[in-house]
């Protein structure tokens, strides 16, 4: 019953068809780059959806669905895959858990060169599958040790041959625009990478409205994890006035875009937060945007400057007078004013202001006159 079971096992394990043993098997990168992988497992492998990648950037290879490798069988691709000629470069083979750009990816196998071998050469593992990496004369699709045919046969197309597809990233936002910059500045876009890995945009664009306005401007940019990045215009292509602004990816798809009205001053366009509206607001490069200017929609007023005065008059220029109080000043005059008895009830006198003031002094030179002139006359007599 034991050996029964064990039996068993064995059958149903050599019956899964495997992808551990799926390995780098030789590489080609001059004239027509080419990769092979070979199979050395006893079962035939499923590696529908892996792919090929060189050291890094937005774009790979994806293996086509259905796609297997026999047993001890190689198979061949050939496409750009971006390998360096005459500098270093790594060659990586991942399974179908994730692409090379996103998180939880599984690396399979890799070979990091610090050059191409040259035209006509390739590197190779010698033995096949997991002997060591030597230069020698490619033999793309044969045995490296007995240069025999190594692939399935029969096959009516030993080798695949297929267009290499740049997967675009997505989740890539505009977060801010300078339509009027200031003086010799040149207008501006600021990218924000919503995605929690970094991507490389190769050949995207930024444009103005569909179908017209000014040619879309091409750059290629590293964007990190959920951060910004600036893409700096050679040119302007904005309006001043109504216009639109859009982000293209490599195919020229349109990924994200905005429409603004008439911009008056100095100022930029951008979103309230990630994936909100956009208004106008104070220009914050590669940071969180500010809040929207108030009682603004899609127009800036110039800033209010106050102009510095020509002339500054001397303060000697007029007199300076003592300041008078708001509050009421009361002073109170006892005696015997114009044959008024003492006890008479005294008069108050209330000084407001300045013309108060000159009026009581005015009023208090008749007086004195008066007694003056009274004086006199009694002398007189």
């Amino acid at each position: 019953m034991y050996k029964v079971i064990v039996l068993l096992i064995i059958f149903l394990i050599s019956a899964i068809p495997l992808s551990g043993a799926v390995y780098l098997n030789e590489v080609l990168i001059d004239p027509q780059q080419s990769i092979e992988l070979i199979n050395t497992a006893t079962g035939e492998a499923d590696i529908s959806k892996w792919y090929l990648d060189d050291s890094g950037g937005a774009t790979f290879f994806s293996v086509p669905e259905h796609t297997s490798i026999p047993s001890n069988a190689c198979i061949v691709f050939t496409s750009d895959f971006n390998l360096n000629k005459s500098s270093s470069d790594t060659v990586r083979l991942f399974d179908s858990t994730a692409a090379p750009t996103e998180n939880g990816f599984t690396l399979i196998d890799s070979f990091s060169y610090k050059a191409g071998a040259g035209p006509g050469l390739s590197y190779a593992r010698l033995p096949d599958g997991d002997g060591t990496w030597s230069t020698s004369s490619a033999s793309i699709g044969k045995r490296n040790d007995n240069n025999t045919s190594c692939l399935a046969e029969p096959t009516s197309a030993p080798t695949i041959i297929l267009t290499q597809t740049p997967t675009q990233p997505d989740n890539i936002l505009l977060s801010e625009i300078m339509i009027r910059p200031q003086g010799d500045e040149h207008e501006w876009v600021e990218l924000y990478n919503n995605n929690d890995h970094s991507v490389t945009l190769i050949d995207w664009y930024i444009d103005d409205v569909s179908n017209s306005g000014a040619s879309p401007k091409k750059f290629s940019a590293n964007l990190a994890s959920y951060q910004y990045k600036i893409i700096e215009l050679s040119s302007d292509i904005f309006n001043n006035t109504e216009d639109s602004a859009r982000l293209l990816n490599g195919a020229q798809n349109e990924i994200d875009s905005t429409e603004y009205g008439d911009l008056r001053a100095y100022g930029s366009f951008g979103r309230q937060n990630i994936v909100g509206s956009f208004c106008t607001m104070n220009p914050t490069k590669e940071s969180v945007n500010t809040d929207c200017l108030p009682n603004v929609s899609s127009a800036l007023s110039p800033p209010t400057k106050v102009p510095t005065p020509s002339f500054i008059p001397s303060p000697t220029a007029r007199p300076i007078l003592p300041t008078v109080h708001t509050s009421t000043v009361s002073k109170t005059f006892k005696g015997s004013i114009l044959g008024t008895a003492n006890s008479a009830p005294s008069k108050v006198f209330e000084f407001n202001s300045w013309p108060d003031i000159v009026k009581a002094l005015t009023f208090f030179g008749f007086v004195a006159s008066l007694l003056s002139a009274g004086s006199i006359l009694l002398k007189l007599k």
